[in-house]
């Protein structure tokens, strides 16, 4: 019987008190019970969010509230408090699979890896889509590390807690698990990757990566986490560079922008050098990019694209019974006769 004990750390701000019972109650109800489980109230100003957090009482939780400073020291606040022999981390409008960590334990346990990493699925009220596709192998090759990387959260990992034991976030910016996650892969020896246990992670629009209110900020901050990645991944061999590169450019440059924006195409060009493009994966020559007549050509495409989108959409509900059509801001729900039979 393995007695491991695991520090899930879960941030929170402001957070709806519905989301956060949703996981809180998935972690209640893991198979593997040597849980402890660290909330960080990030400064919460919703007196809903502040009285549900003050109402959990659950022996595993350990609450801990300090005044707003960001994802990046809320996890860091929950590392120094962690006395488990893993970690993990789960956001506040996310949930995981009840054999979780079960799953990902057993497997660095039997392995001896320093990580383990499940399916991630990025899911809302109609639909569920795979965001990675793991084999179940180890590996100790970082090449191979990152082949089976596709995104830079920290939440669908389990981590050993001598791995991390110098590793923190950067606090302040956003993005700051990709630099996290890097460095995490680079000192690793081996790393477990499995589609036998699910983490959820929720669309919401009010989440860092969607609120819109934020759309300049990110951009930002995408380019000093791009640049601290670059200076991170100096140090490896050039194969292994160019491979971490691939997968995180396209998720921190923002490729419209980097089109029809000659400064911003500057800056990107500056960080990652004369491969820039193609580490966006841009198959357009810079000669190309940067006449006139190409920016407004894209930007047309672009602006048409959203339009078309808006006037008539349609896609499968999460359970695939029912047909969700989106016509000019509309929505009607369909029965699907192919799945009713």
């Amino acid at each position: 019987m393995i007695s491991k004990k695991i520090s899930v750390i879960v941030p929170v701000y402001n957070t709806s008190p519905d989301f956060i019972n949703a996981a809180l109650g998935s972690l209640y109800k893991q198979t593997y019970q040597n849980l402890e489980i660290i909330v960080v109230d990030d400064g919460s100003t919703v007196e809903k969010t502040i009285k549900y957090l003050k109402s959990v009482n659950n022996p595993k939780v350990k609450l801990i509230t300090q005044k707003n400073g960001g994802l990046g020291r809320a996890r860091n606040i929950g590392l120094q408090y962690a006395t488990g022999d893993y970690i993990g981390f789960l956001d506040s409008d996310d949930w995981v699979s009840s054999d979780f960590y079960e799953v990902l334990l057993n497997m660095c346990e039997a392995s001896r890896a320093d990580m383990a990493c499940a399916l991630l699925i990025r899911t809302d009220e109609y639909y569920e889509k795979p965001m990675n596709k793991p084999d179940n192998t180890v590996t100790d090759d970082l090449l191979r590390k990152i082949s089976y990387i596709t995104n830079g959260s920290v939440c669908d990992k389990l981590f050993r807690k001598e791995l991390v034991s110098d590793i923190r976030f950067d606090e302040g910016i956003l993005y700051e698990d990709n630099p996290f996650l890097i460095k995490s892969l680079i000192k690793s020896h081996n790393v477990f990757f499995t589609n036998k246990t699910k983490y959820f992670y929720r669309v919401n629009e009010k989440s860092i990566v969607l609120n819109t209110a934020l759309s300049i900020r990110r951009r930002t901050d995408k380019i000093k986490v791009l640049k601290k990645i670059s200076k991170i991944t100096e140090t490896i061999q050039k194969n292994s560079r160019d491979a971490l590169l691939n997968i995180f450019a396209p998720i921190l440059v923002e490729k419209n922008y980097l089109i029809t924006n000659y400064k911003y195409r500057c800056q990107i060009r500056n960080i990652l050098g004369d491969n820039y493009l193609s580490y966006c994966k841009i198959l357009i020559s810079d000669k190309i990019i940067n006449l006139p007549f190409f920016k407004y050509l894209f930007i047309i495409r672009n602006f048409i694209s959203k339009i078309m989108s808006f006037i008539l959409s349609i896609h499968n509900s999460r359970d695939k019974k029912y047909k969700i059509i989106k016509f000019l801001g509309y929505e009607v729900k369909m029965q699907n006769i192919a799945k009713k039979k």
